[in-house]
């Protein structure tokens, strides 16, 4: 209970027993009885019994905290930042952060660095086709007691986890091992290039861990990077790139080989078209100022030949 509380108690037992004594004897200066009024006195000390118990019937919470309030041991309610009005008799137990947090996963998470950033191992996971996986990656969430399901909420978490470190470790990285992992086990790097779009898997990430916390605590972002996987997956998928590479450049050459086929055949073939040779003849004898009827007569080749036209 609060110190104000038990203050209140103590003052006004003896504000209220002056109060109603009124008078009481005491002993003079030159030894004889003297009548006191305590009435007076009595009211002094209730009105600062009345003070102390206004003192222990609210509580400051931090700002950006969940402040959770108990009552003889036992947690009882939880308030966002702010006034907090209570039971004279409550007191505030804890403040859980309320602020964004963010979950870091990656490495192997035992290095001195690591644990003063509390930073947390990778999330080993199990593919689909039975390779493996390590994920690392930052997911933000956060706890609030604005409505009256957050409150309860956070009350709870309290009454099962009593320390906001618990909480961040037994239940949130514990729970997003659980998610990522029934996310990775539909996930083969081998088989469909969409499952390597870290957009759809951080977004698959997503929507499994705000069904995981079901409400609890609130997911505001979900950022992977690339799985780090196994040595023979790894293998395995710069196998598949190499051939889908060969594959691309295989097929471009193909593609170039068609245009270059195509654009021969249409100039064979315009070669061998009458028509357009005597167009040729006729342009190349008006530039060069020849008579362009030979043309017509077989001679478009001793022009556009030779630059000159036929002898007579």
């Amino acid at each position: 209970m609060e110190l104000s509380f038990y203050v209140f108690v103590i003052a006004f037992f003896i504000g209220f027993y002056f109060f109603a004594k009124n008078k009481t004897t005491v002993k003079g200066k030159n030894g004889t009885a003297e009548i006191v009024r305590v009435r007076g006195i009595g009211a002094a000390i209730l009105f600062l019994s009345a003070f102390m118990l206004f003192l222990s019937s609210f509580s400051m919470i931090s700002t950006n905290k969940v402040g959770i309030i108990v009552s003889f041991g036992r947690p009882v309610n939880a308030h966002n930042n702010g006034w907090a009005w209570k039971a004279p008799w409550e007191k505030k137990a804890e403040e859980f952060d309320g602020a964004r947090q963010f979950l870091r996963f990656n490495g192997n998470g035992n290095d001195e660095e690591d644990l003063e950033k509390k930073v947390f191992p990778c999330i080993q996971v199990k593919l689909d086709g039975q390779a493996k996986a390590c994920i690392n990656g930052v997911i933000s969430w956060q706890m609030k007691a604005e409505t009256v399901d957050e409150r309860d909420n956070a009350l709870q978490l309290f009454k099962t986890y009593r320390t906001f470190w618990r909480l961040t470790e037994n239940y949130v990285y514990s729970s997003s091992r659980k998610s990522l992992g029934e996310v990775y086990a539909h996930h083969n790097p081998l088989v469909d290039d969409k499952n390597q779009d870290l957009g759809s898997l951080n977004k698959l990430a997503m929507d499994q861990l705000v069904r995981e916390f079901s409400g609890e605590l609130s997911i505001m972002s979900v950022d992977l990077a690339v799985p780090d996987y196994d040595e023979k997956t790894d293998e395995s998928i710069a196998a598949m790139q190499a051939q889908k590479a060969k594959t691309r450049l295989a097929e471009e050459e193909k593609i170039t080989n068609e245009k270059k086929a195509l654009a021969n055949n249409a100039l064979k073939a315009s070669v061998q078209d009458p028509a357009v040779n005597v167009a040729n003849c006729i342009q190349a004898a008006i530039q060069l100022n020849k008579e362009p009827g030979y043309c017509l007569m077989g001679g478009s080749s001793v022009i556009v030949g030779t630059g000159r036209g036929p002898q007579p």
